[in-house]
């Protein structure tokens, strides 16, 4: 089976791992799972400052509210074009998807 794990997470520490370790198990049925996101998912190419204390928007989030909603709304003018395209491509059997 064709499947696109989708997600909109930092795919940072333990996000990334959930993410690996769900791809690792389809893969292991035998099936063949893309990833599709704005962030990169693969540990070598995350900057390790990115882990390290508060992020930027949580800070942001505290001090205006209906930014966290705003920009989740927002990520949809990036992420669903992005989605549709590869889903278009070729034939895709399941989307996995994951928000955090």
């Amino acid at each position: 089976m064709k499947i696109i794990y989708h997600h909109r997470t930092r795919s940072t520490d333990a996000q990334r791992i959930h993410i690996q370790e769900i791809v690792k198990a389809f893969q292991g049925l035998g099936h063949d799972v893309e990833i599709v996101s704005l962030v990169a998912t693969d540990a070598g190419q995350n900057d390790p400052s990115r882990d390290a204390g508060e992020a930027l928007w949580k800070k942001l989030v505290r001090r205006i509210p209906f930014l966290y909603e705003t920009v989740q709304l927002g990520y949809n003018f990036a992420g669903v074009p992005m989605l549709l395209a590869r889903a278009s491509r070729g034939r895709v059997d399941f989307i996995y998807e994951r928000y955090s």
